[in-house]
């Protein structure tokens, strides 16, 4: 699986290492958060309510949300919404509902 932080390790051995241990895990973990935004409908998710939600780490939750969208199974919507500490966040659709508005 693609490395994300490739950019930022540069890398790496120990970088590199981890994420090729993390391979099925990060698999795993991509697909149930395809799964629960999906399950979200044209509401999507911001990346605070799938950590919650699925009660994952922030850096995991994020990072599967980046290799998501760079492989097109979500999108990033025009909406926003408030998080726990006030601030707006972007709210991540599947691109099942993309466009879609009720």
């Amino acid at each position: 699986m693609k490395d994300i932080c490739e950019n930022r390790h540069g890398g790496n051995s120990e970088s590199v290492e981890a994420n090729a241990s993390m391979s099925t895990a990060k698999v795993i973990q991509g697909f149930r958060i395809a799964e629960f935004i999906h399950g979200c409908g044209e509401r999507g998710a911001t990346a605070e309510e799938v950590e919650i939600g699925l009660k994952m780490s922030r850096s995991s939750a994020s990072a599967r949300m980046s290799e998501l969208k760079e492989l097109g199974i979500v999108v990033p919507s025009s909406e926003r919404r408030r998080t726990s500490s006030g601030r707006l966040a972007r709210v991540i659709v599947h691109k099942a509902f993309a466009g879609v508005k009720s």
